[in-house]
């Protein structure tokens, strides 16, 4: 809404990024190295149910990409990944599928520096598609995986 606000007085465009590319920029041990292939990008989750992201990079000095679309899942995807990364919220049913799997969870960082990173580089590119951009600011929502708690709560007591 803050973002919408100073979009909508100075004309200027809107740019809505994904977390998941956030959390792969500004994560080290992601971001830094030689690291390629696809890593998952877990987060939201709750009562057995995750919000997935795929992210894919073939070469370690560019950014890691969405590989299809981002999913609300039930079970873990039955996939090898390079790396899982999720929080400790993570379901222990997730964690137990991955760790037995033999594939590393990594905690996220999302940092403001690993998101301007990501708009410096973006700057002289065209932007990723995954990247909502309008120069309308009243048109860019978040994406919510799952409706908010405060307003299942609400719901809940107004249908009573």
């Amino acid at each position: 809404a803050a973002g919408q606000m100073l979009a909508e007085v100075s004309g200027a465009m809107v740019v809505g990024v994904p977390g998941a590319e956030v959390a792969a920029a500004s994560t080290p041990s992601i971001r830094d190295g030689d690291r390629t292939g696809t890593i998952l990008v877990v987060a939201a989750t709750r009562n057995g149910t995750a919000w997935v992201t795929r992210l894919r990079r073939s070469d370690p000095d560019q950014d890691w990409r969405p590989v299809g679309t981002a999913e609300l899942l039930e079970d873990p995807p039955d996939e090898r990944f390079e790396v899982v990364v999720a929080d400790a919220h993570l379901e222990p049913g997730w964690r137990a599928f991955f760790t037995a799997s033999g594939i590393a969870i990594i905690d996220p960082i999302h940092s403001p520096c690993g998101f301007a990173g990501l708009l410096a580089r973006s700057r002289d590119e065209v932007m990723p598609a995954s990247w909502f951009v309008s120069n309308d600011p009243a048109t860019l929502l978040p994406l919510y995986p799952r409706e908010p708690e405060a307003v299942r709560l609400w719901k809940q007591r107004a249908c009573r």
